[in-house]
């Protein structure tokens, strides 16, 4: 599960009407790129509320929409921290895999063409998976 939350700040320029988002430090020009990036004040200002149970991640994106307006968006995306996996109990985890076991020796048991031996380890399998299943509950 996540959420999006996006700030927009539109013409990051030193003309007016807009001069303030670099004269405020919220951007800052590299006149090398002819580009305008945010600071620290932009990730500051447009955080969003902690929620509990994920974490906001920060991202920029530069777009020109039209050769007169060139908007800048601060991204914001919560993502939920994975669920903690419970690990089954001793029990459980000594019955699945004495399952496993048995389904090898029941492969073998197929390969050599002894019916009854598989057979008899299918249900012993099958009583170990039921074992299991029941001390999950």
């Amino acid at each position: 599960m996540s959420i999006s939350f996006r700030a927009v700040f539109t013409h990051a320029t030193n003309s007016p009407p807009n001069n303030f988002l670099v004269t405020e430090g919220y951007f800052i020009y590299d006149p090398k790129t002819f580009l305008y990036s945010p600071t620290a004040k932009v990730i500051e200002t447009t955080r969003p509320d902690d929620l509990p149970g994920g974490t906001w991640v920060f991202s920029y994106l530069r777009r020109e929409t039209n050769p007169t307006t060139d908007d800048r968006v601060a991204y914001w995306t919560w993502t939920q921290d994975a669920p903690e996996a419970e690990l089954p109990s001793p029990i459980i985890r000594a019955n699945l895999g004495k399952g496993v076991d048995v389904g090898n020796a029941v492969s073998r048991a197929v390969r050599g063409k002894n019916q009854r031996r598989a057979l008899q380890l299918l249900e012993r399998q099958r009583r170990l998976l039921i074992d299991a299943l029941v001390a999950a509950k």
